[in-house]
């Protein structure tokens, strides 16, 4: 069973900083330390990107939920479309977040459109998710309008607490291993198997690499 939940926020600030703040994916862990563990970046162009993603639904419980996390940017809306696959298994879920300028009014409307699949326990309390949620999500929220409210006093949309080391262009075919990396200890198993006899003999080794 997917949940839907729709959610906007006005602001009165300069569009620059809010877009900033929710495209960038690496104050995370810096600045949402309760609520999300993980936040890996695994593969980024101009037109999308992958990362590997672990959050908790319940900020004070210690469990947590892993997703690989594809966003499609969406050019035309100033926003991204996310799907998220768990790492575990299951259906997928779904955030479409887009953003209005109203330069009459000085403002700028952040919209995001969630899809939740829900387990069975949670189609039991779908109400309790919902609170759930809603509370980690404005938690989330004072911690980003605490961010903007700095960058903006500081005319700056970097934080070099919170940057990535990551290069600008980090796509999937720089993921493989040009050279194996150095192991302090090897292991070598040999085997030997046939099949007429069903004799098998297996040997290992384990030493110290120098």
């Amino acid at each position: 069973m997917y949940l839907f939940l729709k959610h906007e926020i006005e602001y009165k600030a300069p569009a620059e900083y809010i877009l900033d703040a929710d495209l960038d994916w690496t104050h995370f862990t810096h600045l949402h330390k309760k609520s999300h563990k993980l936040f890996m970046l695994l593969a980024k162009t101009p037109d999308y990107s992958v990362f590997l993603y672990r959050t908790r639904y319940v900020s004070f419980l210690p469990f947590s939920t892993g997703f690989v996390v594809f966003r499609e940017y969406l050019p035309e809306s100033e926003g991204y479309r996310q799907v998220y696959i768990p790492v575990n298994g299951g259906n997928p879920n779904v955030l479409e977040s887009t953003h209005i300028r109203h330069e009459e009014k000085g403002t700028i409307t952040s919209s995001a459109k969630f899809y939740f699949w829900l387990n069975w326990y949670w189609r039991l309390v779908p109400s309790l998710f919902c609170n759930l949620l809603r509370m980690r999500m404005i938690k989330v929220w004072n911690e980003d309008f605490s961010m903007i409210k700095e960058r903006i006093a500081k005319q700056s949309t970097t934080n070099q607490a919170c940057s990535t080391p990551l290069p600008d262009l980090f796509r999937f075919d720089r993921v493989f291993l040009k050279e194996m990396p150095e192991a302090q200890v090897a292991f070598y198993g040999k085997m030997y198997k046939d099949f007429y006899n069903e004799k098998l003999s297996f040997k290992t080794k384990i030493r110290p690499q120098t």
